[in-house]
């Protein structure tokens, strides 16, 4: 048994990193940016599925002209050549991955209805009818999904309707509309209860993933993606953005002392007060240990170290209470730093962040710092 879990480990190895490996392939010659390898993978996926579907419409455009004589097919199916086309250059310059989703989705509803309402098929045509939710529940998500499938299946079971009431080509019955719309609402509940479930499970563990288990707030990871997101959004808007470090003073002194009982409690207890008095467009995580950051959206230089230097006397004014009664007095030194040209990034800023919060420290600790010390000038002799 221990022998074929460990076959099975290398092979989902294995799989993983060939599947990486591809999609890092395809994102590199497109203009996609995003960082996540989810969001990475998702990109790579849809772009195949549009391929797919290039290709298929291609193979049967000629198959429905020359062959079963369905000409309006080919002509639709050329159409979705054209679309699908244009929608794949749109998704490799804009790396837009929700629109090249939702146009795929509308186009194979619009194939499936041309198919059954301007065809001489027959009861089987309506086959399709049941496959269509798994397309936009897979790629649109629930919500999304739910409205697509809805829209659709409105369409064509009213249309079904009004072909029985007035006698249409294809020579529906009420027997085949009952079957297919059974069907079509099984498959609806399945495809929708996989997914709604699907996304629970992984909402979860990205929870999971980018929450510290002691405080609750955002750990190093899920801090720095959440950060890169506002950084983005404030570029974009053109607004200020800052970043607090803060770090507990003595913090080993306090675990040698009190025990790790208390360091732990210590750190839970900066956490909670940092939580109370931030906003809620603030992002709050601890980025290791007792060091934790604090973004500041909207904020400039001068509003970030108020705020700094508001937390610190709040922390200073607050002591932990310890189980036997007894108090803790805490402080923190804080590192400020506002993005600039030389400091756009998580990487940059923090770096900047941490060298105010070193000298911080160095200059007696339980302060603010927004600049650094200048070196001292060699005097001439």
């Amino acid at each position: 048994m221990k022998r074929l879990n460990e076959v099975e480990r290398r092979l989902a190895e294995r799989v993983h990193r060939r599947v990486t490996t591809w999609s890092d392939a395809v994102v590199a010659r497109s203009r996609y940016g995003g960082g996540n390898p989810v969001l990475r993978r998702r990109y790579a996926m849809a772009e195949v599925m549009l391929l797919c579907a290039i290709a298929a419409n291609a193979v049967l455009a000629p198959f429905d002209l020359l062959v079963t004589g369905y000409r309006v097919h080919a002509a639709a199916e050329v159409v979705a050549i054209v679309v699908l086309l244009a929608v794949l250059r749109d998704l490799r310059r804009r790396g837009r991955i929700d629109r090249a989703m939702l146009a795929l989705s509308l186009i194979v509803a619009v194939t499936i209805l041309v198919v059954v309402f301007t065809g001489r098929a027959a009861d089987s045509v309506l086959a399709w009818a049941p496959l269509f939710p798994m397309i936009p529940g897979f790629l649109l998500g629930v919500r999304r999904g739910l409205y697509v499938t809805a829209a659709f299946y409105l369409v064509l079971f009213a249309g079904l309707v009004l072909t029985m009431a007035f006698g249409g080509p294809q020579g529906f019955n009420g027997v085949s509309l009952v079957n297919a719309g059974g069907a079509s609402a099984v498959a609806t509940f399945l495809v929708f209860y996989y997914e709604l479930s699907r996304s629970d499970a992984f909402r979860h563990l990205e929870t999971a993933a980018n929450t510290d288990p002691l405080t609750g707030v955002l750990n190093r990871r899920g801090f720095q993606n959440r950060f890169d997101a506002e950084l983005s959004r404030a570029r974009r808007a053109g607004t200020p953005f800052s970043l607090l470090i803060f770090d507990v003073d003595h913090f080993k002194h306090i675990n040698d002392r009190y025990g790790h009982d208390a360091g732990d409690a210590a750190i839970r207890h900066l956490a909670d007060l940092l939580k109370a008095h931030t906003r809620r467009a603030d992002l709050l995580g601890r980025l290791g240990g007792e060091e934790f950051a604090l973004a500041l959206p909207d904020a400039a230089l001068a509003q970030a170290q108020i705020v700094a230097e508001k937390l610190r006397r709040l922390v200073e004014a607050t002591p932990l209470k310890l189980g036997d009664g007894g108090t803790l007095a805490l402080t923190v030194s804080i590192g400020v730093a506002q993005v600039s040209s030389d400091a756009d990034q998580f990487r940059t800023l923090f770096s900047v962040a941490d060298r105010r919060l070193y000298a911080a420290k160095k200059a007696g600790r339980n302060r603010v710092c927004v600049a650094e010390p200048e070196p001292l000038s060699e005097s001439a002799d």
